[in-house]
């Protein structure tokens, strides 16, 4: 499997709930290989694979963690971190992304037992990026700098959404 490019419409698209008894080891093996084997690469979220399901794959505590289905329960407006992030479907492009400093989520595993995880820092910022791929949001979409974004519009005739800066699939922020 290759890593999508930037305009691709699957990477627009929203991905279905995963069910995990049917998702093949392949799938999820070829994404740990990805993130482990493209050096600076943290996470992979299965549209940029082509495949329109709700599966992330990202390290996280030194060990690589699936998550299917995630749900965010809440996360922090007043805090955020503000990070050069980038994307393996933009090779070579960093842009400057603030998210919330924690997400609490939940998510079913590998095995289809749910989890449930707060997310804080960089971490957090991983996981959001990952997430925002499962809803057809890239992190283009979220950039600050908005020359560089019209740049990255032209080079790989991407349109960015314009985005709330905190709004995830529909929630806005839930403080606490």
């Amino acid at each position: 499997m290759r890593i999508l490019p930037s305009n691709s419409p699957v990477l627009r698209g929203v991905s279905v709930p995963a069910l995990p008894s049917d998702i093949p080891n392949s799938i999820i093996f070829e994404m740990e290989n990805k993130i482990n084997s493209i050096p600076g690469s943290v996470g992979i979220a299965a549209p940029q694979l082509g495949i329109s399901q709700q599966i992330i794959v990202m390290k996280h505590s030194n060990k690589t963690l699936v998550i299917m289905n995630p749900c965010i329960k809440k996360f922090n407006t007043t805090k955020i971190i503000s990070t050069m992030e980038g994307c393996l479907s933009f090779p070579g492009i960093f842009l400057r992304v603030e998210r919330p400093l924690y997400a609490s989520v939940s998510f079913l595993n590998e095995k289809g037992e749910t989890q449930e995880l707060t997310f804080e820092g960089i971490d957090a910022s991983v996981f959001l990026h990952e997430y925002d791929h499962l809803y057809g949001i890239l992190f283009i979409d979220r950039g600050q700098n908005r020359a560089t974004r019209r740049e990255i519009e032209r080079k790989y005739r991407v349109k960015p959404l314009n985005l709330k800066t905190f709004e995830y699939m529909g929630v806005t922020g839930l403080d606490g």
